[in-house]
């Protein structure tokens, strides 16, 4: 007989036929429910994942280091297919929401909203976040170092540009270099003491302090670090460099996605008025350009996040190779910019003058070199007295000039008017009787 099933007992011709219906019946029953599971839409999946992923930051807290292990568990409970990255970005956004930083204000809120102050006047913000942007050996870290040495050490400037009070308590995050390079930049400059050839201690106002020795990352565990000391430490000053070294690793550059990890920086840093210094690699792109936003590296979100840009790039080290100039220029909102020519020495940084003063110069220099001998025996005359007016019969009482049927007064006269037109002299008329009050002349530069 054909084995069979009355309701309560299978019925077959051996104990082995039984248990192979019996098989087949089980499997048939599962086929059916897996028929009936019912996958919800993506959409109703997705909010399941955030509201899992909000329970990693409520009550005792999951340890960072199994949170993106727990992430992925729940995505794939829920049949979410989700790259690193984009899961990454959903759980830092499950942190904002669970710790309330998507919240509006409302209408009874006191908002304070003071004017942005300099704590290095037209360079570095206040209270906001600063990108310094230049290609490697530039010089970027050396300037800050530097600038923060001076300001500790109470003076009233740097490069001609003033302090605004006292220099604050100062977090180093130097992931991009070893203890073996920061410590004697920082002792050149009064951060640190050398106590021997290979120990150094720190100095005030240097409270925290990380390097590629022991790394810190913008991940969960990083920004925990960096929101307990700025917590202890209101309105301190923070230096990361590198913003690329620093970044949780699997970001790509290219992507939007880049600027992140500076975001949750801000918002960790921000309640506490920290001022944020982060240190950029140009591309080869930005490298020579004069534009602090084409200066910076990867995707255009990471310098469209920050309130102040800078950037450093060689003066004409393409043309000369000893030109050891760099142009500091800056991008701001809602200023026209800042743009100076500093040359780094074995002392520091040294001033060479406003990027204007100095490719002026430049074009100075490319006139005099073109004047012609008796041009420029008039005009090293004239430099000598810079401040003082000379008349053309003071200058023929210096020099001699032979022409024919010109007298050397008239010939002073014409080589004088000559320099006006190139616009190294100015003149100034002479009034009354033109043969007893002479037009006067000085360096005009």
């Amino acid at each position: 007989m054909n084995p069979y099933f009355d309701g309560k007992n299978v019925h077959a011709n051996s104990e082995e036929e039984a248990f192979a219906f019996m098989q087949g019946m089980e499997k048939g029953k599962e086929l059916e429910r897996e028929k009936k599971k019912k996958v919800e839409p993506i959409e109703h999946r997705l909010v399941a994942l955030d509201e899992a992923l909000e329970r990693l930051f409520i009550g005792k807290k999951v340890d960072f280091k199994n949170r993106y292990i727990m992430a992925r568990e729940f995505a794939n409970d829920l049949k979410v297919k989700i790259s690193s990255e984009e899961l990454r970005l959903r759980v830092w956004d499950a942190r904002k929401r669970v710790e309330g930083n998507n919240s509006d204000y409302s209408k009874n809120d006191v908002i304070q909203a003071p004017p942005h102050a300099w704590s290095w006047e037209n360079l570095i913000m206040m209270s906001d976040t600063n990108l310094l942007s230049a290609s490697p050996k530039v010089g970027k870290t050396t300037l800050i170092v530097e600038m923060l040495g001076k300001w500790a050490m109470e003076a009233e400037d740097f490069l001609g540009f003033k302090f605004t009070g006292k220099c604050p308590k100062i977090i180093l995050i130097g992931t991009d270099m070893p203890n073996a390079r920061w410590m004697p930049l920082l002792n050149k400059f009064g951060l640190a003491e050398k106590l021997s050839d290979t120990s150094y201690k720190f100095l005030d106002p240097i409270i925290s302090y990380f390097s590629s020795d022991r790394p810190l990352h913008l991940d969960d565990q990083g920004l925990s670090k960096i929101a307990d000391i700025v917590e202890k430490n209101p309105n301190c000053l923070l230096l990361l460099d590198s913003y690329s070294r620093c970044c949780p690793h699997g970001i790509d550059e290219k992507s939007n996605y880049f600027s992140q990890p500076l975001m949750d920086l801000m918002e960790v840093t921000s309640p506490h008025n920290v001022t944020n210094i982060i240190i950029h690699h140009s591309g080869t792109e930005g490298a020579s350009s004069n534009s602090a936003v084409r200066a910076s590296r990867g995707h255009t979100s990471l310098p469209a996040s920050v309130s102040q840009l800078l950037g450093m790039r060689w003066h004409n080290k393409e043309e000369d190779i000893e030109d050891k100039r760099i142009v500091l220029h800056t991008e701001g909102r809602g200023d026209e910019g800042t743009y100076l020519v500093v040359e780094q020495n074995d002392y520091g940084f040294e001033l060479k003058g406003t990027f204007a003063e100095v490719m002026q110069s430049k074009k100075l220099e490319k006139i005099i070199n073109g004047l012609t001998e008796r041009q420029q025996d008039v005009y090293q005359i004239i430099e000598e007295h810079p401040i003082d007016f000379i008349t053309p019969t003071e200058l023929s009482k210096k020099v001699e000039f032979a022409e024919k049927d010109k007298t050397n007064l008239d010939i002073c006269r014409r080589v004088l008017d000559q320099l006006v037109n190139k616009k190294l002299v100015e003149k100034e008329k002479g009034s009354g009787d033109k043969h007893s009050i002479e037009n006067r002349y000085r360096r005009l530069h």
